[in-house]
């Protein structure tokens, strides 16, 4: 889980890294990521870029029913909006964790940050979270395993998104990677 949120030019941190390690959810799954761990395993462990990042069959339905669970979580504050340029982010993300063998809110690799990400998109933004989870392939798994945790359910709820990107990826050690951004977007 991650938080951050922007006045135009300046960054506030509202909420650091929390993470859930070893949630086993229909087999070993990860939430969060810690980053020092992310580096740690990482270095302990160097390995080619896997290069198989690939959107799995069901890739889309996965991240249709994640959006429509997280929009009933959500009811009673409000829902979201899929955008697709965060899509394009989460999903650009979800491939370097697979390419760079790791899984967290930093790539070891790059240091590149969530802000960072989204930034060298060109996304223009004023809040923006992120929530990740590998190892669980089901998307009421998924949210759950989410809504479990409070710091990924607090990202989650936040009433100041308005706007998700969702991408569900296959490959590296974890198998199945899910990377959610939610945003408010400056406009």
């Amino acid at each position: 889980m991650l938080r951050i949120a922007t006045s135009r030019r300046s960054w506030c941190l509202l909420a650091l890294v929390g993470f859930l390690a070893g949630c086993d959810v229909g087999g070993a799954g990860l939430l969060g990521g810690s980053p020092a761990e992310a580096v740690a395993e990482d270095k302990a462990t160097p390995q080619a870029k896997s290069q198989d990042c690939n959107a799995p069959s069901d890739a889309e339905q996965t991240a249709d029913q994640m959006f429509r669970l997280m929009n009933i979580e959500r009811f009673e504050i409000g829902g979201v909006e899929l955008d697709p340029e965060l899509s394009a982010i989460a999903t650009r993300y979800a491939c370097s964790m697979i390419d760079d063998s790791f899984f967290g809110h930093v790539n070891p690799r790059t240091g590149d940050s969530l802000v960072e990400r989204v930034t060298a998109a060109g996304y223009e933004y004023y809040t923006v979270g992120e929530n990740l989870a590998a190892g669980i392939s089901h998307a009421p798994a998924i949210i759950d395993a989410w809504m479990a945790s409070d710091a990924h359910r607090d990202v989650l709820m936040d009433p100041a998104f308005t706007r998700a990107g969702i991408a569900v990826r296959h490959g590296g050690a974890y198998g199945v990677y899910c990377v959610l951004l939610l945003a408010e977007p400056a406009e």
